[in-house]
């Protein structure tokens, strides 16, 4: 008797039912004396990403939980996302972070990273999370979409109740915890352009 070990890799999000992977992978799972084991990995929550950033920073987890939170607010967690960012931040053009031989371990610029474009791809991730957030922030988003990239608060104030949408700032301060925008003094910006001509889209005709 012969063993045989099969492992295939794939984004569950891009193949179909007609994909012959699809076709090959529900042939063997007919057979009950085939052994199946999934394994879905998804990206770094919150926690283990700091796990992941204490790890390769040398340092406690209580420092790195700051730098933590923003780099997981840029990349979604998404692993790939993550690894690139940490490149970009180190790249010698920013060396927003870097390692000190004067403290003997690594520092960063947090206001730097904070202000920080994210890239086109994440972008994209973003843009898919507006179809999951609670209508009235999607509906708060499109109104503050109409002023373009950056909306001053003080505009959304006055616009409380407009639509039958309360609490639009209390809206919005959701919408920047979720990565969608960002908040400066005054000011809530879009995190990338891409964003907020997606939501803008999103505008009834009628409107």
């Amino acid at each position: 008797r012969k063993n045989i070990m099969f492992c295939e890799a794939y984004r569950d999000n891009e193949v179909k039912e007609t994909d012959p992977m699809h076709r090959v992978t529900s042939s063997i799972e007919s057979y009950d004396s085939v052994n199946i084991t999934k394994i879905k990995l998804g990206g770094f929550s919150k926690t283990t990403l700091n796990v992941f950033l204490s790890s390769i920073l040398c340092l406690p987890r209580r420092i790195t939980s700051p730098l933590s939170e923003v780099i997981h607010q840029k990349t979604m967690g998404n692993v790939f996302f993550v690894i690139e960012f940490i490149k970009t931040l180190e790249s010698p053009d920013k060396k927003i972070l870097s390692y000190s031989l004067a403290k003997r371990r690594w520092i960063w610029d947090a206001d730097s990273i904070a202000v920080m474009s994210i890239s086109d791809i994440v972008a994209d991730i973003l843009v898919k999370k507006l179809l999951c957030i609670e209508k009235t922030v999607l509906k708060s988003l499109i109104i503050a979409s109409c002023f373009g990239s950056q909306v001053n608060i003080l505009v959304m104030e006055l616009l409380n109740g407009m639509k039958g949408i309360s609490d639009i700032v209390h809206n919005l301060d959701a919408a920047a915890d979720e990565g969608l925008l960002e908040k400066a003094g005054p000011l809530f910006m879009f995190a990338h352009d891409s964003i907020q001509q997606s939501v803008y889209e999103l505008t009834p005709m009628n409107e």
